[in-house]
């Protein structure tokens, strides 16, 4: 992704916009079946965890972070490519998002690895 200032530049646009439908859509999917396994189970519903995977993208927008946080009660777990190594970091649900917005305004997954104890795939 191109970077200037806070912005996607214009040719990342559409991109942005699809990974924005993606994070709904897993979102959505992860309340569905943490549901559905609770009534299966008979048991009081559990935390959701949105699984979300992108080699193209490594940082949220502004926008991204909103769509996180208007669903507090779902983890987060971001699998996401840096210099050729594949990481994972999990934000987990009741996360307070207005605090996490590094000095620069950015929202990398990189930043948020040393917030949650981000990991290198495969080594946990």
């Amino acid at each position: 992704a191109c970077l200037v200032g806070s912005k996607m530049c214009i040719r990342d646009r559409q991109k942005t916009e699809d990974f924005a439908k993606e994070i709904a859509k897993m979102t959505e999917q992860a309340i569905q079946a943490s549901a559905k396994t609770d009534e299966i189970n008979g048991e009081a519903a559990g935390t959701p965890t949105a699984v979300i995977k992108t080699d193209y993208f490594t940082c949220f927008t502004q926008e991204m972070l909103k769509q996180l946080a208007s669903n507090p009660n779902v983890n987060y777990e971001i699998h996401y490519r840096y210099q050729g190594k594949r990481y994972v970091v999990v934000i987990p649900a009741g996360t307070d998002y207005s605090q996490l917005k590094d000095s620069n305004g950015y929202y990398g997954f990189r930043y948020l690895d040393s917030i949650f104890g981000g990991y290198e795939e495969g080594t946990k």
